[in-house]
């Protein structure tokens, strides 16, 4: 990775951008053609991937002490993550470790995946598990519906 003097980096539109009705040559960034593609005149999804993953240490290390600020300085008791699946299961656990030996924090993932209880988050969102229970409820379907 290069080192671009920078702490932040605000990557615009990275989408194929839309052709009919195109304003000039290149078009508007914001005209996204396709919401689940990368413009190959960026690169691949993997050029994506190994640009912003959460592989590079120091963007692992800066988000574990952003979090660890708050919890020191303003004394939050825990955090609700969003989208927490799209970060590596190992990141959260060691993050969650970090805080855990500056006070007990209550960590909350907007996400839906049973691991993320294993080392790092006391509570997800059960969204699946809210509509079974309220097909059950309506009787289109059954308790044994709920262990997925």
């Amino acid at each position: 990775m290069y080192d671009l003097g920078v702490d932040i980096l605000w990557l615009m539109p990275i989408n194929p951008i839309g052709e009919q009705n195109r304003k000039g040559g290149l078009g508007s960034p914001y005209a996204v053609r396709d919401y689940l593609a990368v413009n190959p005149e960026f690169g691949t999804l993997e050029d994506l991937r190994g640009f912003v993953d959460y592989d590079q240490p120091g963007l692992r290390e800066y988000m574990a002490d952003a979090m660890a600020h708050w919890v020191r300085e303003a004394d939050v008791d825990g955090f609700r993550c969003d989208v927490a699946g799209y970060v590596p299961v190992d990141f959260w656990e060691v993050a969650r470790a970090q805080l855990e030996q500056i006070k007990p924090v209550f960590l909350l993932a907007e996400w839906e995946n049973r691991d993320l209880h294993a080392g790092a988050f006391d509570a997800t969102y059960a969204w699946s598990w809210n509509e079974t229970m309220h097909h059950i409820a309506h009787g289109r379907a059954s308790a044994t519906d709920l262990k997925v």
